[in-house]
């Protein structure tokens, strides 16, 4: 049953790692073994303390040569290795065969649960997640016999464990639930002592972990109870929506409601186990909500959960079934649901490895063209990379063989907003003004490719400035058939960013999602007067897609009748990363826009891009970085 639920990682192995997957392998070169496991090495490369996980890197990469297949191969023994510590948890719960296998093929299947073991960098939380299911397993056997061996078992995998990740925090809801409601009928002399002197301990060090080693962390915690409650809120209804399989890349979190209402008919077999599973599964994310852990789709939190719906619809107990006579019945129901879910299950998670094989596919031609086009770049502080993700750094340092932070490289991306026939931009672009003698854009598949330096965009044409009052305008409604979800919102944006590729002047007629009821055609295109200004700080509203207005842009306009002011907000290329997890987001919304002092909405524009409905008469429109 594991090895069927390992079906999508196994198929990944000859797939390249991901760039974010080089940064453990950079970090490495660059720091001892030793020196790995050193609070200052969050300083270095990446903000994470993942030093066990780091180390296993290094070793694997030096088995498999350097290759890709070392990273697809440690994501994929982490996965199992998990799946192998969840049936050591359910065997010592008491589940039968039957429902440890159906409780491990849900959790291998899980399409939260297959992405992330798709996505090698993160692998060191599902390392994590087995290390601890091992340690509960030892802390309820320990509660159950008082052997010490139990003891220094909890004790020693979590501890392991927090060397590879932050998932032993949510061991701290789970001592309170074992001491009140343990799984198993147990003699109480002793029992609540026992479980809390550990809970106490592993409380110590979860502590000392967090203020010590990390660091970076501390800054992910809200200030003030009213935020830290809102976090609690927002995250654990993510969690707990993704410990029941929900995928935010469909359109409709049906996952858990079918789960829901699979468990109704058989609440008549719940006992102490299921309470107490179901309980851990819910409270687990509390810890991490508070610190604004960020471990995607509830992981460690979808093994408690399986476990008890498994031993629901799977476990042969017909004496506390509503009915002896309905028993069988009952039986053949769960073998059914469990099926479906898996089907579902299954579905949802080969269309994921669809998403990442996608960007592995860029991240792939992106090693393959910058490993021949390097040997002819001597320097590279002269060479632009137009429109270059962020997390193309890796993927260049990695190929560098980078091994101290003096000889970091971070490339020079200089971005614009460029369709077929045009970009955006205060005047032609000559890139030799500004230092480079080479230029290298990066395509949508990945691929880079060189440009002149003096014409680096062709025979486009350049349009400037970087705002205009547009002259037309025309609705482009979201069709239905799109969807829902993160992937139903990228299929949207792929559409209208095609719109705006093949619009030969954009000034001439832009493209919005949405009636605005305040314009009438034709628009008013009348000429403004704008300048720059030194305004806030454009990095309270940064984001990593390399949004950037320099200080504040002031318009002064004087309209005979209503018109659409739009901002050119640049951007970088969607990262493979990114846009493999639902990350990409409108730029438009980091900007901040005022109308003669009053704050007004912006509205996207060619999906990206700022518009400002401006009334009619003398106005001053201030638009800037921020929210």
């Amino acid at each position: 049953m594991i090895v069927a639920g390992l079906v999508w990682p196994l198929l990944a192995l000859g797939d390249p790692a991901l760039p974010d997957s080089y940064t453990f392998r950079i970090k490495s070169r660059m720091l001892t073994v030793w020196e790995q496991f050193l609070p200052s090495q969050t300083e270095v490369v990446n903000p994470y303390y993942r030093p066990l996980y780091g180390v296993m890197q290094q070793a694997v990469d030096w088995l498999a040569g350097g290759s890709d297949v070392g990273l697809r191969a440690l994501a994929l023994f982490a996965h199992g290795f998990a799946a192998f510590a969840l049936v050591k948890l359910g065997k010592v719960l008491r589940l039968s065969s039957p429902a440890c296998m159906a409780a491990t093929f849900l959790f291998l299947a899980a399409p939260g649960n297959v992405f992330t073991a798709l996505w090698p960098v993160v692998a060191y939380w599902t390392l994590a997640a087995g290390m601890v299911f091992l340690a509960i397993r030892h802390w309820i056997l320990f509660q159950e016999t008082g052997a010490k061996v139990h003891a220094i078992g909890t004790l020693g995998w979590a501890g392991l464990s927090l060397f590879s990740s932050q998932t032993a925090y949510q061991l701290l809801a789970l001592g309170p639930l074992l001491a009140l409601f343990p799984p198993l009928h147990l003699p109480s002399q002793g029992r609540v002592k026992r479980t809390l002197l550990l809970w106490m301990i592993l409380a110590v060090a979860a502590f000392t972990h967090f203020r010590l080693l990390e660091q970076s962390a501390q800054g992910l915690a809200g200030a003030g109870l009213a935020n830290q409650l809102e976090r609690v809120l927002q995250f654990s209804v993510k969690y707990w929506s993704g410990m029941a399989g929900h995928d935010p890349m469909v359109p409709v979190g049906i996952a858990p409601w079918i789960v829901l209402l699979a468990a109704v008919p058989f609440l008549g077999k719940l006992g102490r186990r299921e309470v107490f599973l179901i309980a851990f599964g819910f409270t687990a994310p509390l810890p991490f909500a508070v610190l604004g852990h960020s471990e995607r789709y509830a992981y460690f939190a979808s093994g408690p959960l399986v476990l008890a719906m498994a031993s629901l619809w799977i476990e042969p107990r017909a004496s506390t079934a509503p009915s002896r006579r309905i028993a069988p019945v009952m039986g053949v129901v769960g073998v059914v649901v469990v099926a479906a879910l898996g089907v579902m299950y299954s579905i949802q998670s080969t269309l994921r490895f669809g998403d990442v094989r996608e960007a592995a596919r860029e991240s792939g031609a992106t090693v393959d063209s910058l490993s021949q086009l390097l040997p002819e770049l001597h320097d590279l502080d002269r060479v632009a990379f137009l429109n270059a993700p962020p997390m193309m750094k890796w993927t260049l340092n990695d190929l560098l063989e980078v091994d101290s932070l003096d000889d970091f490289v971070a490339p020079k991306s200089p971005p614009y907003f460029v369709t077929d026939h045009a970009y955006f931009h205060l005047g032609p672009v000559d890139l030799r003004e500004h230092g480079f003698d080479q230029v290298l854009e990066y395509l949508p598949t990945g691929k880079l490719e060189r440009r002149d330096p003096a014409r680096p965009f062709g025979e486009r044409q350049v349009i400037a400035p970087v705002w205009f009052l547009a002259r037309n305008f025309r609705v482009l409604s979201r069709p239905a058939n799109l969807g829902g979800g993160f992937r139903g919102q990228l299929q949207w944006m792929d559409t209208v960013l095609d719109a705006a590729r093949a619009t030969k002047d954009p000034r001439e007629m832009v493209v919005v999602e949405q009636p605005i009821p305040e314009l009438e055609r034709p628009l008013a295109t009348e000429s403004a007067v704008f300048r720059f200004e030194s305004g806030p700080s454009a990095a309270a509203g940064g984001t990593s897609e390399g949004v950037v207005i320099p200080g504040q842009l002031v318009v002064d306009l004087d309209l005979p009748r209503a018109g659409l002011l739009v901002v050119v907000t640049y951007f970088n290329a969607p990262d493979p990363v990114h846009r493999m997890a639902g990350d990409v987001g409108r730029f438009c919304r980091h900007v901040h826009a005022e109308l003669d002092g009053q704050v007004v909405p912006v509205i996207p524009v060619f999906y990206h891009l700022s518009g400002i409905v401006v009334p009619a008469g003398e106005h001053r429109v201030v638009v800037r970085q921020g929210r």
